[in-house]
């Protein structure tokens, strides 16, 4: 789709993906700006939501390319939201924290391609900031 979540057409280069729209549900403000800003770095687009029932609308509203999701979410499960994400075709990663790290595997069967275990939002912040 052309009108993308940003304005902006989703661009391509010889088959790769230059420019990728992508969705990041953190209940955690802090850790969804640090996961943002460590995308927007790389050039991609990013829209940012603390609750799974505005994830829903804002995926059916846009077209993403990636999808990056934190257990905990207000308005609707995680998992579930991760279910029905999945039905879209839209890879999608989980953020855990070191107390979650049991439910990513559950969170791999049922359709996550892949999960990062962050140990604190500080180490976010770290991993965000190198080059």
């Amino acid at each position: 789709r052309a009108d993308r979540p940003c304005g902006r057409p989703f661009e391509r280069e010889r088959g790769q993906i230059v420019v990728a729209n992508i969705v990041i549900v953190e209940g955690e403000q802090c850790v969804a700006d640090v996961v943002k800003a460590a995308f927007e770095r790389e050039g991609h687009y990013c829209v940012t939501v603390c609750d799974g029932l505005d994830a829903v609308d804002a995926i059916v509203e846009a077209d993403f390319d990636l999808a990056v999701l934190g257990l905990g979410l207000t308005g609707i499960d995680s998992i579930q939201l991760l279910e029905y994400i999945r039905t879209l075709d839209i890879p999608t990663i989980m953020v855990l924290d070191a107390s979650q790290e049991k439910e990513c595997l559950h969170c791999m069967e049922i359709g996550a391609s892949a999960c990062i275990i962050a140990v604190s939002d500080v180490t976010l912040r770290k991993v965000a900031d190198l080059e």
